[in-house]
């Protein structure tokens, strides 16, 4: 009985999945993996090792929850961040519309909080089913109206700002916030009043 004949060889080559990182993939890191790529992704849109993993591929959902993480470690740029990945794979979330807004409230940041809480409020008009419950909605409305007062709180647009205070209170008689942050206004423009005032003043020479 013969042997069988020799089998020709073959070269096998095995390719592994490239990766941005030069670490191995591990269950322990993959978090700050993903951060990472959240916090940086505009800089890392053209990497090659990306293609792949584009975060337009990504539940908006997934990265508006990553950006409440981030907001509530005090890490703003990158809520920013994670919340703008978001508004690119689903820019109806009138919800993280408002994070955005929020946050670049925090960074007292007048004009991109206004933008957002201006096209959060487009939204939520033109989307009735947007919202589970009447309850939710009366919500949205007073944190956006809120939002956008505080901004032109910053802007110094005071007369604007009690104006959006006003009609939270409107929306609601039994607010708790909007008397204290009508309060608050104006006082400031009292305090701004009589700065004005005691300049102009001092501009003629009167130190009365």
């Amino acid at each position: 009985c013969l042997p069988p004949p020799i089998r020709e060889s073959v070269q096998l080559s095995f390719r592994h999945t490239p990766r941005l990182f030069k670490t191995p993939l591990r269950q322990s890191t993959r978090k700050r993996e993903e951060e990472f790529i959240i916090k940086n992704r505009s800089k890392l849109r053209d990497n090659a090792l990306l293609v792949d993993t584009d975060v337009s591929n990504v539940d908006p959902v997934w990265l508006t929850t990553k950006g409440d993480e981030f907001y509530q470690r005090g890490d703003i740029g990158s809520a920013i961040n994670a919340y703008s990945e978001a508004l690119n794979a689903d820019g109806r979330m009138v919800e993280t519309l408002l994070a955005r807004a929020a946050c670049y409230l925090d960074l007292r940041e007048a004009d991109p909080c206004i933008a957002d809480c201006m096209a959060a409020l487009k939204l939520s008009d033109s989307i009735e089913t947007r919202f589970e419950t009447d309850e939710a909605r009366l919500l949205f409305q007073k944190k956006l109206l809120t939002t956008l007062g505080m901004a032109y709180c910053v802007k110094t647009e005071h007369d604007k700002a009690l104006e959006l205070f006003h009609s939270v209170l409107q929306l609601d008689k039994n607010d708790h916030d909007a008397p204290r942050n009508m309060r608050y206004l104006e006082t400031l423009m009292e305090v701004a009043d009589l700065k004005a005032k005691a300049d102009k003043n001092f501009s003629m020479g009167s130190l009365e």
